[in-house]
């Protein structure tokens, strides 16, 4: 399938100053890491921080395959 699946206890991710969609992003990574993928959408206004929290994300997603 060509997506990589990464031991739940290589997850590393908090919540921060994102609190909600961090959490969200962070827990579908979890699901996808114990067998359960998902799609997940980040969209908004420009300049709200998409960009950011996305890298955030992806920088914990270590073992997967991160598609732009």
């Amino acid at each position: 399938s060509g997506v990589g699946r990464a031991p739940r206890q290589g997850l590393r991710w908090h919540s921060g100053r994102r609190g909600g969609p961090l959490r969200a992003l962070g827990e579908a990574l979890e699901s996808a890491a114990a067998g359960r993928p998902s799609l997940t959408l980040v969209s908004g206004e420009a300049g709200i921080g998409k960009t950011r929290l996305v890298a955030e994300i992806e920088a914990a997603a270590n073992g997967f395959l991160v598609l732009h």
